[in-house]
C-alpha cells in the first residue's frame, strides 16, 4: 500500500506516477526509494533518495532522523529510573523537560487520532487491503469478547485491538 499513500499526498500537488524496479537494490538499505521530479519536457529537476529503516526512521547517505535529532539524552528506561529517582522526578517530568510543555497538546492530538483509528478498524468489514484477500476479523473478536467472563474478556479485547 505505499503507492497508495505516496499518490494521496503527491497527486493533489501534481501528477505523480510510481514506477516499481524491484530489480534494482540501493545500496544504502533495501527499503528505498528514489523521488525524482520531472520538467515539463521530460528533464529530471531535481532527484531525493530516501530509506526506511525500520521503526519509522528515515535516513539517507546525509541524513538519519534517528542520529540527527536526539531528543532524549536517556532513551532507556533502565538508565532513565536511577537518574530519576535520584533527582525525584517522574517519567513525565523528564519527558516535558526534554519536549517542552506543548508536547502535551501534540500527544492529546495523537490520543485522539489513534482512537478514531481503532475505532474505524473495529467497524470495518470485509476484506483487508491488499492482494492477500484476508478477511477482517477485529470487530468479531470484540464482539465475541464481550460475552466473555470478567477475567478472559480482556484478553479477548486485546487480541481483538492485536488484529486492528
Amino acid at each position: 500500500m505505499t503507492d497508495q499513500a505516496l499518490l494521496a499526498v503527491l497527486e493533489p500537488l501534481s501528477p505523480t506516477t510510481i514506477l516499481w524496479q524491484p530489480q534494482i537494490e540501493l545500496p544504502f538499505h533495501t527499503n528505498g526509494i528514489l523521488f525524482r521530479a520531472l520538467g515539463v519536457g521530460g528533464e529530471e529537476l531535481k532527484r531525493f533518495t530516501v530509506y526506511s529503516i525500520g521503526g519509522g526512521v528515515l535516513a539517507n547517505e546525509d541524513f538519519n532522523e534517528q542520529i540527527t535529532n536526539p531528543i532524549y539524552k536517556m532513551s532507556r528506561i533502565s538508565e532513565m529510573m536511577p537518574v530519576l529517582q535520584k533527582h525525584g522526578m517522574s517519567y513525565w517530568e523528564y519527558v516535558e523537560h526534554c519536549e517542552d510543555s506543548d508536547i502535551w497538546d501534540y500527544l492529546a492530538e495523537v490520543w485522539k487520532v489513534m482512537k478514531q483509528a481503532i475505532q474505524a478498524g473495529l467497524e470495518a468489514e470485509g476484506v483487508l487491503p491488499g492482494g492477500l484477500g484476508l478477511r477482517r476479523k477485529a470487530g468479531e473478536y470484540l464482539i465475541k469478547a464481550q460475552s466473555y467472563s470478567e477475567n478472559v474478556r480482556t484478553r479477548g479485547q486485546v487480541y481483538a485491538y492485536a488484529l486492528l
